[in-house]
């Protein structure tokens, strides 16, 4: 009885049935490999699923952003126009003002003019 090599007989491929081994194996990597192609073909379809969705979520978002933006437009027209107006405002109350001082002081004057003339009586 001849003895095999430990390395040969742990391989299978020096026994007698080492051709069906490997063929079998051969199978195996054939199979796998053919496995394989399909899950990459199926992450490559997802990736495309997920890169048209972005771009539709990025079309969308473009579309908001756009509208927010005019928005904001409206609102600084708005805020410059009421700018404009109470700056009218103010210059209205200054301009009150200065004609109010000036008749209570004219009033002032008249109740003088008129005091001193009781006295003169």
């Amino acid at each position: 009885m001849r003895r095999r090599s430990t390395k040969k007989a742990a391989s299978g491929l020096g026994s007698e049935n080492g051709g069906v081994e490997a063929r079998g194996l051969g199978v195996l990597v054939e199979r796998m490999g053919s496995e394989l192609r399909v899950v990459a073909e199926a992450v490559q379809g997802l990736r495309e699923s997920v890169e048209r969705q972005f771009e539709q979520v990025e079309r969308r978002f473009d579309r908001r952003f756009d509208t927010i933006d005019r928005r904001f437009e409206q609102v600084d027209h708005r805020f410059e126009h009421v700018d404009h107006e109470l700056a009218l405002v103010k210059s209205a109350v200054l301009d009150t003002n200065r004609e109010l001082r000036r008749a209570v002081e004219d009033l002032d004057a008249r109740k003088a003019d008129r005091d001193e003339l009781r006295s003169l009586r």
